[in-house]
């Protein structure tokens, strides 16, 4: 069974079938394909990674974007500008890593990505930064991809994406076994499932797919636990409507709006 959530315009994932202990797991936001390089997720790991991102945005996690003067693409260079510098401090690294989302393991590592709220409204941003990649893709070299999303529409897909995740192997390679009906409850219209129907639309990830082989995979099954956050998974087994609230600005330090301004 393959359950796609949202829409790849702005934002999706797709989940599909099982190797191992590994699932294979795709995302995208503005019309980007984001786990080229490795979609074959450890199950564990990578759902209590989504499953924190839920608790910190229903919880009103999120900051708007800290330069009012620039755009969401120019905000995004502007956040990296001094990223792995030698003097770069520790000030500059801690404001950075407040916008950062997708930090879900090998999965998502090949691309940066920042996160800003505007009450209800969300704005990502997404750079690929691997050599390869860009080699592969040379029009995505400098290139800053912008999804808007509404917040209620995001914390959805991350929640059904959590309950595709949560269940077992057995479960989810049969017809009929999906939790279906807390996906179509919690989620509508933006869930769409397809249970042997070969490569459709929907399964499809996109043109040039290719599963994930080699080191990588490997190293998926060395290292990766998976955390526990148990109240969590209670709610997302019963969801509720996701909570939006309204956030303070994220203040930039004056020191360091200098020190950007300057760059």
């Amino acid at each position: 069974m393959t359950v796609l959530l949202g829409e790849r315009n702005r934002f999706a994932a797709e989940v599909g079938e099982w190797e191992h202990s590994l699932r294979r797991v795709d995302l995208w936001a503005a019309g980007q394909w984001l786990t080229c390089d490795d979609n074959m997720a450890f199950v564990g790991q990578f759902r209590s990674d989504v499953v924190d991102t839920v608790a910190w945005l229903r919880s009103g996690g999120g900051f708007p974007m800290p330069f009012d003067d620039l755009s969401p693409e120019a905000t995004h260079r502007r956040l990296m500008q001094r990223s792995g510098a030698d003097d770069e401090t520790e000030e500059e690294y801690v404001f950075r890593s407040r916008f950062r989302v997708l930090s879900w393991g090998p999965t998502t590592d090949n691309v940066t990505a920042f996160l800003f709220r505007d009450a209800d409204r969300l704005v990502l941003t997404v750079r690929f930064w691997r050599e390869e990649h860009l080699v592969r893709h040379p029009d995505h070299a400098g290139r800053v991809f912008v999804a808007e999303v509404p917040a209620e529409e995001f914390v959805g897909i991350l929640e059904g994406l959590a309950v595709v995740l949560d269940a077992s192997q057995d479960q989810g390679s049969r017809p009929g076994h999906l939790p279906q009906h807390q996906l179509r409850g919690a989620f509508g219209p933006v869930v769409r499932s397809s249970v042997g129907q070969g490569n459709d639309r929907w399964n499809a990830p996109s043109e040039g797919y290719r599963s994930t082989s080699g080191p990588l995979r490997a190293r998926r099954q060395r290292g990766y636990g998976s955390g526990h956050a148990d109240a969590i998974r209670d709610e997302l087994r019963s969801p509720a409507e996701p909570r939006v609230t309204e956030t303070a600005p994220a203040s930039v330090p004056p020191a360091l709006l200098d020190t950007l301004r300057s760059a």
